[in-house]
C-alpha cells in the first residue's frame, strides 16, 4: 500500500518522505502528492 509511494526514489528529501509515510498512515493522501511533484 503505502510501500510504493515511499519506495519511489523521487524524494530525494527524507522530510517529504516522512510527509508521505506519515499520510499513508492516515490515508496516503499527501502521498499521492509527492510522486506528483
Amino acid at each position: 500500500m503505502g510501500n510504493k509511494c515511499l519506495s519511489n526514489e523521487n524524494f530525494a528529501k527524507q522530510k517529504l518522505l516522512n510527509l508521505c509515510h506519515e499520510s499513508v498512515m492516515n490515508q496516503s493522501l499527501i502521498c499521492h502528492a509527492c510522486l506528483l511533484r
